[in-house]
């Protein structure tokens, strides 16, 4: 009992529990379901399975999709995901004790009573986000959810197992492609699922003893007590589906190509402009 955590937290049962451990397996089962749902899109143009192996090849074959599911696609890659997280990890330890002296020849009997109640608390909030195009194709975030499987769930301890993103992604689709998402002053369609696990422990002893009197002297008769340890774990994570929400009217570029065409754009406007000077300048000398 005396070994009450001064800051009690959920990595108290060992790393696979650290906050952080499971902020990654949450992101990661994220990729997975989101991966897998987006090559269901795409089961016509015979990439479903190339895909799920090999995510890359989502964006390097979208040419071979049909128009609807191209431009479904690209309008997705400027997604974005955020979880925010609170661990709230509270352990109470408490002792209470009493003994009992008699005094023999005489009514008088004397009870000892102690008590020690020790709370600790401890909040944890973060939040971390992730690019629905970053979840296909950027290195770190491949590296860091290479090899992951996806665990069952864990009824103990539920954050830290499979807790079930498949459908809330899956609505997010639906709700975007039908518009039935309204916009912050951001302009952004958003959703927010949120889970709120709690997992309580606790342990009791309550030991006694009791002496036969003997003996003209005052003696302890009884003694009793009692140890108790409680243990709360709380997970909290909510995460937000965001997309612009102004679909553009053609697919997305990226930065490279929109720089590029701007560039082609700025030379086309220069050429008119010379061509219309060398014009005026023909029709004045003609005069």
């Amino acid at each position: 009992m005396q070994g009450c955590s001064l800051s009690p937290s959920s990595a108290d049962f060992g790393e696979y529990f650290q906050s952080d451990r499971i902020a990654n397996r949450n992101s990661c089962e994220f990729r997975e379901e989101l991966i897998d749902l987006t090559a269901s899109l795409v089961e016509d143009a015979g990439l479903a399975d190339t895909i799920r192996k090999d995510p890359k090849t989502l964006f390097n074959n979208i040419g071979r999709f049909r128009p609807e599911t191209r431009d479904l696609i690209e309008r997705f890659r400027t997604a974005t995901v955020a979880y925010s997280y609170t661990f709230t990890t509270t352990e109470n330890n408490n002792l209470s004790g009493n003994a009992l002296v008699a005094f023999p020849y005489t009514p008088l009997n004397l009870t000892f009573n102690a008590q020690n109640d020790r709370s600790r608390q401890t909040i944890d909030r973060f939040t971390t986000s992730d690019n629905w195009y970053d979840l296909f194709e950027d290195k770190v975030v491949v590296e860091r959810c290479k090899g992951f499987v996806p665990a069952n769930r864990n009824f103990a301890y539920p954050l830290t197992g499979k807790i079930g993103l498949r459908e809330p992604i899956k609505s997010f689709f639906d709700l975007v492609q039908v518009g039935a998402l309204s916009g912050d002053q951001a302009n952004l369609a958003a959703k927010t699922v949120s889970f709120d696990f709690l997992t309580r422990l606790v342990g009791r002893v309550d030991p006694s003893v009791e002496l036969v009197r003997f003996g003209g002297s005052p003696q302890f008769v009884s003694a009793s007590g009692s140890a108790e340890v409680r243990r709360e774990d709380r997970h909290q994570v909510s995460i937000t589906m965001a997309i612009p929400k102004s679909a553009p009217k053609s697919a997305p570029k990226t930065v490279a190509v929109r720089a590029a065409r701007k560039d082609s754009e700025a030379k086309a406007v220069f050429e008119n402009k010379r061509v219309e000077d060398l014009e005026a300048f023909g029709a004045f000398g003609r005069r």
